[in-house]
């Protein structure tokens, strides 16, 4: 008993010397000591925003997966499953979807709940589906919603006032800005014509059964024939007759209340009717810009931009403390329905540099790292970090947009720049970069849909690729283009990020087109500003990663190449092909899956030829994760260590593990750990 005190009453002086110990022994202060239930996973970049409204990034995605719930999500297969909703079915004719939500799933709490925790129900769901597509959210992802009845109709009948009002006052930043506002107007006037047509009285589904804007005794066709021919004679200005006509046409239009194809039958039942079957529909309500957001909240805040940075949702997580460029902390949200939560909090650190990330991984102070460059094959080749690193080929592909609104890609007056876009094509080493600079973890790929997202890809895109690294064909390809030895180009500015590789890979690339007298100079960002300069169409020449927000090919193709898609929206190259459009849309609303994978495989070769991209890579994610990390399931659509389809609400931390990579934090990489790695799926 004397001994027992002893030791008893010198761990109390240990305690006393060193600073209180937490329940797991550690000391707090030690950025080496494990903290106990808390999942700490890196960011690449800061977060833009955190308002599902205008979410358009990955790092977004991955701390808005565990704050907000959607009504479907995908599991680690890829697969649907319903999350909010307990089921979900679909019409005969695929054009009503209706959803049966889960009772008692609540909200975050929040003031404007005035004291009580508020259950999310059907009506929150039309409204938030109705703010994406309210002008005055101006939602970067508020036009996936037109394929739902009275979507166009609201958002135009909205739009088109403060849009007359712009053109009016003249005052444009852009030159080409008259033009691309133009023609997106004639694009939903032709609309509007189209849905004059009969529908198919025999049942086809080739008919649009949507609400028309304007009434049928509006004449268009002029409005439109003026619109052409202001666009044939200049592209930066208006003429003062098709200002008339807009104008003239304003006074015919009343803004409309609500969206038609949205209702709320009852508070556990959320129904859409489409304008036209949409195949992918279901599985594009996994994106997380369909969350459903508290209305009182939005309401409740003065700055709309408030909401970003307070967000309130229905997720396992909810948002704790915030200190921008440096951290987000979430905490646990129980809900009654759903099983007790393993961890308390979720720490996501901000480290743009992913040597530092690696090197905080290997001291213990993150989780997850990603693997940096020029460390792949060390770690490959190490005993012990070999054991925890993960890798998984993504839905995802890397290229560099090539704007056609600006110099020196735009076609202008008797010259056609495809030749100067392909030769650029041609100039790019794809196997160098992924071999040498990225040792192996990027693979070449010149298409549009990866070899990930099997049941779509076309073998053929692999086995003859449309470009190969061929200088002296893309020396021909840029005399052709009028521009031998690169006479009479100026110097092209190349902008990106600064995460991870794509320094090096720019870097790169700018070598491969000197090769070709193509002089580039180097642009890099911050990610908020250069998400901003992408989309205010600022840059000419940049690098862009898509990751599929859905395992169909719509999610990109559509997004980045429709013309109803360009600027903000997606399509960042302004291409435009009205064939392409065409194909997109008859692929958009078939049923049948073979009809649309070869409408899909035309769509590609025609946009391969018309080259509006450099088309590069495909991703493969890299990844280490702490064997204690437990219950984690990476699937194709977790593209980094941040993580953006992973459920952390099944994680846990089995403080019975040893870390593997301990020896490596004290500078050995070659020594065995003394226990094995857990893998990173067991539960």
């Amino acid at each position: 008993m004397k001994n027992a005190f002893f030791i008893f009453f010198a761990c109390v002086l240990v305690c006393l010397l060193f600073g209180s110990c937490n329940k797991n022994g550690a000391v707090p202060g030690n950025s080496t000591d494990f903290v106990s239930d808390e999942l700490r996973l890196p960011l690449d970049t800061a977060v833009p925003t955190l308002d599902p409204a205008h979410m358009t990034d990955v790092t977004s995605f991955a701390v808005a997966t565990q704050l907000f719930g959607r009504l479907v999500r995908f599991d680690e297969n890829v697969k649907l499953q319903p999350e909010m909703a307990e089921n979900y079915s679909t019409s005969p004719d695929g054009c009503v979807v209706t959803f049966k939500l889960k009772k008692g799933i609540l909200f975050h709490d929040h003031p404007a709940f005035g004291g009580k925790r508020r259950e999310c129900t059907s009506d929150d769901f039309v409204y938030s589906f109705t703010r994406l597509l309210d002008p005055k959210t101006a939602s970067e992802r508020g036009s996936l919603l037109f394929v739902v009845k009275g979507a166009r109709a609201y958002y135009f009948s909205r739009m088109f006032p403060i849009t007359c009002d712009y053109l009016a006052k003249g005052n444009f930043t852009d030159e080409n800005e008259p033009a691309n506002t133009l023609e997106r107007i004639k694009d939903s006037l032709e609309y509007e014509l189209e849905l004059r047509k009969p529908v198919d009285e025999s049942g086809s589904t080739s008919g649009i059964n949507d609400d028309p804007v304007f009434p049928d005794s509006v004449d268009i066709e002029p409005i439109i024939a003026a619109i052409d021919a202001n666009l044939k004679e200049r592209s930066d200005s208006i003429d003062q007759i098709v200002l008339e006509y807009l104008l003239n046409l304003r006074e015919e239009l009343l803004p409309i209340d609500s969206v038609s194809g949205l209702s709320a039958p009852d508070p556990y039942t959320f129904e859409i009717t489409l304008a036209k079957p949409y195949r992918p529909f279901v599985s594009q309500m996994a994106m997380i810009n369909f969350a459903p957001v508290p209305r009182e909240v939005i309401e409740s805040y003065e700055d709309k931009d408030t909401f970003s940075r307070q967000p309130i949702g229905t997720g396992a997580f909810r948002l704790k403390e915030w200190k921008v460029d440096r951290y987000l902390l979430l905490e646990a949200f129980p809900q009654k329905n759903k099983p007790e939560l393993r961890i308390k909090t979720i720490r996501y650190l901000v480290e743009p540099d992913r040597q530092t990330q690696f090197q905080k991984y290997l001291n213990n102070e993150l989780d997850i790292s990603n693997v940096p460059t020029g460390q792949y094959s060390k770690i490959k080749n190490d005993a012990s970090l070999s054991k925890e690193l993960h890798r998984e080929d993504q839905l995802a592909i890397q290229f560099f947009v090539l704007n056609l609104t600006k110099d020196p890609w735009r076609n202008e007056l008797f010259q056609e720049k495809k030749a100067l876009r392909q030769a650029v094509n041609y100039a790019i080493n794809r196997e160098y970069i992924c071999e040498e600079i990225l040792e192996g973890r990027f693979r070449p790929f010149v298409g549009l849909i990866p070899p990930s997202l099997k049941e779509w890809t076309n073998p053929e895109t692999a086995k003859r690729p449309r470009y190969t690294y061929d200088t002296e064909k893309a020396r021909k390809m840029l005399e052709q283009a009028g521009h031998p030895q690169g006479l009479f180009l100026e110097q092209v500015r190349l902008s990106s990020d600064r995460k991870g590789d794509y320094p090096a890979i720019l870097t790169e690339v700018q070598g491969d087109l000197r090769n070709i007298s193509i002089k580039t100079d180097l642009n890099f960002l911050e990610w908020a500003a250069y998400i901003d300069a992408m989309q205010n169409n600022r840059l000419s020449f940049f690098r862009l990663g898509w990751s599929y927000d859905f395992p169909d090919p719509d999610s990109l193709i559509y997004t980045l190449l429709h013309s109803s898609q360009r600027g903000a929206s997606g399509n960042f190259a302004w291409y435009r092909n009205p064939e392409v459009d065409r194909l997109i849309d008859e692929a958009r609303t078939s049923l049948d899956q073979n009809k649309r994978k070869q409408l899909y495989w035309r769509i590609e070769e025609i946009v391969l030829e018309d080259a509006p991209w450099i088309f590069a890579f495909v991703q493969t994610s890299n990844v280490l994760i702490k064997p204690r990390v437990r219950g984690i399931k990476l699937s194709g659509m977790d593209t980094d260590a941040s993580l953006p389809n992973a459920d952390l609400s099944k994680v846990w931390i089995d403080h019975g593990v040893k870390n593997s990579s301990d020896s490596a934090k004290t500078g050995s990489t070659n020594n065995p750990a003394n226990e094995q790695a857990m893998p990173v799926d067991t539960e």
